[in-house]
């Protein structure tokens, strides 16, 4: 079985630390998933998905040095890091389901770091794979 669930969110030209966790745990309960793998993509190279401690949006310290890292080379135009960031922090992420939870520390987040260059909404998927089908669901029809 496959579900796939499409989320939007917007974002503000240079660096953006977003969490995904509350929509991801939507989705796997959308699913009806007991056992798999859940995947979050986002689907260009100058964004990221990353697992870090709760409260990552708010840390000023990680936001200071992502930018920093991150700064435009003077006469070089755009960051050639930007290009890569994906590539290093990882545009998608897998974790295992058990027991229809991700099994991901109850202190920990999911985040999208996004370091687009103008501000727009962005898109990213929640993919869940499973080699059983969901159950039926009371009084309707399994989902497709």
């Amino acid at each position: 079985m496959l579900f796939q669930k499409s989320y939007w969110v917007n974002v503000t030209e240079g660096v953006d630390v977003m969490p995904l966790i509350h929509d991801v745990k939507l989705a796997v309960r959308d699913s009806q998933v007991e056992e798999g793998l859940v995947t979050i993509n986002v689907p260009d190279a100058r964004g990221a998905i990353i697992i870090a401690p709760e409260g990552l949006e708010d840390d000023r310290a990680f936001g200071r040095w992502i930018k920093d890292w991150t700064v435009e080379r003077k006469g070089q135009g755009e960051p050639a890091q930007l290009a890569y960031i994906g590539y290093l922090l990882g545009a998608s992420l897998t974790l295992p389901l058990e027991r229809k939870e991700m099994t991901i520390d109850q202190r920990s987040g999911l985040y999208m770091i996004d370091f687009t260059d103008k501000a727009a909404r962005r898109e990213y998927y929640v993919s869940i794979f499973s080699e059983r089908p969901a159950p039926p669901q009371q009084g309707g029809m399994p989902p497709r």
